[in-house]
């Protein structure tokens, strides 16, 4: 449940909007139509209309048979998650080293946990398959840099490879 202390933590229901906008935190208001239609729950009589749907992408819903969330992602905690996940390395197993005794004397534990356990690295049987067969890890192109040009009233002027040196 995303009730928490009577409110819902995704923030619905989101209000509806005739047109997609900014607001004043950054965050996208999406067009949300207002159709006069509602759903009542049976169990609490709940209405729900549209301000309950979470949006979506239509072509991206039917292209993979599934639901998917369609927002955009600006916040620096967005760009976090997802370089965590780009950059997070490799799987690690931590194993135990032990020694086995057949004597049944009585035994002084002397424990060193930093002796005892390694840090290893974890490959399952799919991994070492996609290693051993050459395939890309990941795919990488080449870093697109915006110079800013400042001129007189500080608009910034986009050109391409093509047009002449007197139209810039």
């Amino acid at each position: 449940m995303c009730i928490f202390e009577g409110s819902c933590s995704k923030n619905f229901p989101k209000a509806f909007c005739n047109e997609t906008d900014v607001s004043k935190d950054g965050y996208p208001i999406y067009k949300r139509r207002n159709n006069s239609n509602e759903v009542h729950f049976t169990r609490n009589n709940t209405p729900v209309d549209n301000c309950f749907v979470v949006s979506y992408n239509s072509f991206l819903s039917l292209k993979y048979n599934a639901h998917i969330n369609a927002e955009l992602c600006s916040a620096v905690k967005a760009i976090k998650y997802i370089n965590k996940y780009i950059t997070k390395g490799y799987d690690c197993a931590r194993i135990g080293v032990e020694v086995n005794s057949n004597d049944n004397l009585e035994k002084v534990v002397d424990y060193d946990e930093i002796k005892q356990y390694l840090n290893c690295r974890y490959i399952n049987s799919q991994k070492a398959a996609w290693n051993l067969q050459d395939f890309p890890i990941h795919g990488q192109s080449h870093n697109v840099v915006m110079l800013s040009i400042h001129l007189k009233d500080g608009q910034s002027i986009f050109f391409e490879e093509n047009q002449a040196e007197t139209t810039l």
